[in-house]
């Protein structure tokens, strides 16, 4: 767009910045405080209730509370809360970053960037201004108003122009209308076209076809859905017959880091020879089952009507082959598998499976109203070299949880993985996050070790917010977000009485903005000249595709993908 600007200022004016300020401006009204004031809060004249209200704290809590607390941010910076408020998004980028990318001119680093927001809210009208920074230079604003009682917007870039673009609620929904048909042309304009070759036409699949493949299925149109279920039943109960009773064992005690359990266990063990026992009785009770020896002879007669070449098998064949296939080899028949189940009541908080005396897993969980804690190992029977461990608890202790959970992973007997996550002071409430909670994560894979810490902590109450978000890697900071809220006191807002200008007299309106002015105005706040990059980036575009429309083109092949 800057490169026509020095052939034909005019041009700009009329052809490029009107119908992208009709698309952006209408977007941007909706994405803001205004836009949501229009969209959902209509002619209501009550003001805004206030519902950061605390609830009680509980662990589900903690994790619903983080996501609350991310829904937060988008609607503050968006100017979606319904209360008046002011609130920073702000990034910082460490050295884990900045240390090998910078910005295009390769000499100067990446700088914080930040998203205010303030947001007024008195008698019928709302004000939302959202201004983007960096290096806490304004880089633009956009203010909106919004008049409830005339259902009428008032919107302005004031790093581009004074005055006000103005709208109701029908040009707004026209404007957002609009733009997204633009999108979908554009779309459809640049779809993509294959031609193939006419002489490999694909093979569509037909009515002709599917009933084909119908014919080969075997028939089950016939079969009661009540008896078909208690066959199921029967079955099952066939197994259960076959296999070992459960036992009582003895109660497992012990405690997860100082939390103290005391555990009911039943047993239920089988060895080899059993399992095998438990499937033949059932495959001995398919060989007697006369419905589903119909069906099966039904869909081998099936089979051979269609193919000449399938070999008949006999349902007596069929039941033998499943015998063969669960077969269990002669030296696992007398090894066992034993399954404990660990009750705390009626629930179950545990188990543990073993295999020839080698323990694969064993979990024990502990689940209280003021205690979570979990002791789990996975292994292939050889724990000292090949283990997954999970262990860690949490506690509520005065409205507050504090707690430590840790992994680890150990291959051919080396230590490859591990992680810690960290709760520190956790407060949930309904609307609001406070404490701190850190992920840790090392991971050392042939000769090199790699970490990566993720840190989230807030110190937040009814009337204010304050988060921060931090990631490391490998020792560095790679970037920091920090997030602050603050509710503020009612204020008036002053309707623009001034020239304003309506949806429709864009262009116009495009003529009191000082493009020059604006993009000195970026390079100051950037530090660095973006328009005279854009310019050379387009020049050198420019010249590219000149180039390859003196290129000579080649007739393509019948599969080209043809872009148009």
């Amino acid at each position: 767009m800057l490169i026509y600007y020095r052939e034909d200022k005019k041009m700009i004016k009329n052809k490029v910045l009107t119908p992208v300020l009709a698309g952006v401006l209408g977007v941007s009204v909706i994405g803001s405080g205004v836009g949501y004031y229009l969209v959902n809060k209509g002619d209501k004249e009550s003001k805004p209730e206030q519902t950061m209200d605390s609830m009680k704290i509980s662990f589900a809590d903690v994790e619903q509370n983080m996501t609350t607390a991310v829904d937060d941010v988008n609607k503050a910076v968006t100017g979606q809360l319904d209360f008046a408020y002011d609130s920073s998004l702000k990034f910082t980028f460490g050295a884990g970053l900045t240390g090998s990318a910078a910005t295009a001119n390769s000499q100067q680093q990446i700088k914080p960037f930040e998203i205010d927001t303030k947001v007024k809210q008195k008698g019928q009208n709302s004000q939302a201004e959202i201004s983007a920074k960096y290096n806490d230079s304004v880089i633009a604003t956009l203010e909106a108003i919004y008049a409830r009682d005339s259902k009428t917007a008032y919107m302005r870039v004031p790093e581009l122009s004074s005055a006000y673009i103005t709208a109701n609620e029908q040009d707004i929904q026209k404007a957002v209308q609009d733009y997204a048909n633009k999108a979908q042309s554009q779309l459809t304009k640049r779809s993509t076209t294959i031609k193939r070759n006419t002489t490999q036409t694909p093979k569509v699949s037909t009515d002709s076809d599917l009933n084909k493949l119908k014919a080969q299925l075997p028939d089950l149109s016939s079969i009661d859905g009540k008896k078909l279920e208690e066959k199921i039943k029967s079955y099952a109960e066939t197994f259960k017959s076959k296999l070992p009773a459960k036992k009582d064992g003895a109660n497992l005690t012990g405690d997860i880091d100082g939390n103290k359990y005391d555990y009911k266990t039943v047993n239920y063990s089988i060895n080899g020879k059993q399992a095998q026992d438990a499937l033949y009785a059932v495959f001995d009770k398919l060989a007697g089952d006369a419905d589903v020896k119909k069906i099966f002879d039904d869909f081998m007669a099936k089979q051979r009507s269609s193919s000449a070449s399938t070999k008949a098998k006999s349902y007596a064949d069929f039941i033998a082959e499943l015998k063969k296939e669960f077969a269990v080899p002669e030296n696992n028949q007398s090894k066992v598998l034993s399954l404990d189940l660990y009750y705390d009541g009626e629930e179950i908080s545990g188990l543990a499976i073993t295999f020839d005396n080698k323990t694969i897993i064993k979990a024990v969980v502990i689940n209280k109203n003021d205690v979570n804690a979990v002791d789990v190992a996975v292994s292939d029977g050889n724990a000292d070299k090949n283990a997954l461990v999970i262990k860690g608890s949490a506690k509520l202790t005065d409205g507050t949880v504090n707690g430590v959970y840790n992994v680890s992973f150990k291959d051919g007997g080396k230590q490859t993985f591990t992680a810690k996550l960290t709760l520190e002071k956790v407060v949930a409430k309904q609307d609001y996050f406070s404490g701190t909670i850190i992920f840790n994560i090392n991971v050392n894979e042939s000769s090199k070790a790699h970490t990566l810490d993720v840190k989230l902590s807030g110190e937040s109450s009814k009337d204010k917010k304050d988060l921060t978000f931090n990631v490391d890697a490998d020792g560095k900071n790679v970037v920091t977000v920090e997030f602050k809220l603050n509710k503020t006191e009612a204020s008036d807002i002053a309707i623009p009485t001034g020239k304003t200008y309506k949806l429709t007299e864009l262009e116009e309106y495009a003529k009191t903005i000082d493009i020059e002015n604006f993009k000195a105005h970026i390079n100051d706040a950037i530090g660095y000249n973006v328009s005279g990059l854009v310019d050379s980036f387009g020049s050198y575009t420019a010249k590219s595709r000149q180039a390859q429309s003196k290129v000579k083109t080649t007739t393509p092949s019948t599969t080209d993908i043809v872009y148009e």
